[in-house]
């Protein structure tokens, strides 16, 4: 079990990694008054049997649907009703298992109910070891993605690795869009070696754990620089902007997935921007070669331009990315409306044209 330790203003926080680190639980669990796992059906299915044998007292389970449309005001008002039906004290803990969804929810549950309790992040998806760890937490508007949140860290993070045995490929297709993003803004390194996979094979072989605490060092880092996203932590929505316009326009996709394709635009914005060569076409191929889905549509410019409009990135109604100067030197650049249409639709036409994506 390997062990990092997060150090931010609201406080600090342990991230434990490895095979059998869900033992960790226990310090926090004998304190609290009362337990309450938060999940999903799949993960229910799959994992809670081996979370229950770790708990050293009886808890209350919320189960939720899978998908990133649990991520709404209906289950959160569902979730705290169910809290104060069952007379939750503040002195509770929360478990969010499961993926990013599970984590987001129930993190924003935590700080909100009694004006917050305690709660942990157990997550049970690669995509999740970028989301578990930072303290930011919110549910979806129909206008766009984490509009409703609140920066509130957990107590730990517990990430037991055997968990991730049972991922499909799409869902480790969607982590490894995340540790890719942290390369491409802090660490080449990391990056080649991603890039350098031509399957998803060494992400479920020893290889992976290294490559993890890399990724997860990258997200640290971010965050005690920058806790609030005041700064140098908005270089961690690189790939975002335009993703979340596509995973709230083609539901078939998951987050990472969504990021992965929102990377290809903002490559090709820096390209443009900075007169440099990212070697768009080579991540293209990448993700191609692990079979990606590369969902993009030449006719739905004006849809897209309105889910960044309504992205809650934006400052004074302009568009704001992360580009890249170079690997690992991201920065922040707006764009007007009317600069970005034009962008965006020769990226579509170019993209459709040259059957490099699917439409």
């Amino acid at each position: 079990m390997k062990q990092l330790q997060v150090k931010t203003h609201q406080g600090e926080y342990p991230i434990y990694i490895g095979d059998g680190c869900l033992n960790e639980l226990t310090p926090f669990i004998q304190k609290a008054t009362q337990v309450i796992v938060i999940t999903d059906e799949t993960v229910y299915e799959l994992h809670y049997q081996t979370l229950a044998d770790v708990l050293s007292k009886e808890a209350l389970v919320y189960v939720i649907k899978p998908g990133e449309a649990s991520k709404s005001f209906e289950v959160y008002h569902a979730i705290q009703t169910f809290l104060i039906q069952n007379q939750v004290d503040r002195k509770a803990l929360i478990l969010a298992f499961g993926g990013g969804v599970v984590g987001d929810l129930a993190g924003f549950v935590a700080a909100t109910y009694m004006r917050g309790i305690d709660f942990i992040q157990v997550p049970t998806t690669l995509l999740a070891h970028d989301s578990a760890v930072g303290g930011k937490v919110a549910i979806n508007h129909e206008l766009g993605k984490n509009l409703i949140g609140a920066f509130y860290p957990p107590k730990a993070v517990i990430y037991e690795l055997p968990l991730l045995a049972t991922l499909s490929d799409k869902e480790w297709r969607s982590g490894l869009a995340e540790m890719v993003k942290h390369g491409f803004i802090s660490d080449e390194v990391l990056l080649k070696t991603l890039m350098s996979f031509h399957t998803l094979d060494p992400l479920q072989e020893e290889i992976f754990a290294a490559l993890l605490m890399q990724s997860l060092m990258v997200k640290k880092n971010v965050v005690e620089m920058d806790e609030f996203e005041k700064g140098s932590r908005a270089f961690l929505n690189f790939g975002h902007t335009f993703g979340h316009a596509i995973e709230l326009d083609e539901k078939s996709l998951s987050h990472g997935e969504a990021v992965a394709i929102g990377i290809i635009f903002a490559l090709y914005l820096s390209k443009i921007t900075f007169k440099i060569d990212l070697a768009i076409d080579d991540y293209i191929s990448y993700l191609k070669q692990l079979n990606f889905p590369l969902f993009l549509k030449a006719d739905r410019a004006t849809q897209y331009m309105n889910y960044m409009l309504h992205d809650k990135k934006n400052e004074q109604h302009q568009i704001r990315f992360v580009l890249l100067k170079e690997v690992g030197n991201p920065v922040l650049v707006t764009f007007s409306e009317e600069e970005l249409k034009p962008m965006l639709q020769q990226f579509l036409n170019e993209m459709t044209k040259e059957v490099r994506v699917c439409h």
